[in-house]
């Protein structure tokens, strides 16, 4: 039996977040943008961004595109979601992003 204290905090997530109630609770907060016909897009940029502290710039170089690019983007998303990103929980729409990867959509 392992000891909870050797787990690191990325596997307690991992283990959270790949929980089937959770995977459905990530699709319905992100199906706006799931539905959206460059969801693929979409949801990798906000990954990323969200990956980068919501940097456009860092957004941009990361994903090698231009950072008008990514601000249409996310203002894409903000739509999709009518809501701005700043008055969203960012970890809840984090691990959403990443559980809904991770469940292969």
């Amino acid at each position: 039996m392992e000891s909870i204290d050797h787990l690191g905090p990325d596997r307690h997530l991992a283990t959270w977040y790949g929980e089937p109630a959770f995977v459905e609770h990530a699709r319905q907060i992100l199906n706006p943008i799931l539905v959206a016909p460059d969801a693929e897009a979409l949801l990798d940029t906000l990954t990323v961004y969200l990956d980068t502290g919501s940097s456009p710039t860092e957004t941009a170089s990361r994903m090698h595109m231009h950072r008008n690019t990514i601000r249409q983007r996310i203002a894409t998303i903000e739509h999709l979601l009518a809501a701005p990103l700043t008055s969203m929980d960012r970890l809840t729409l984090h691990l959403a992003c990443r559980a809904v990867k991770a469940a292969g959509r």
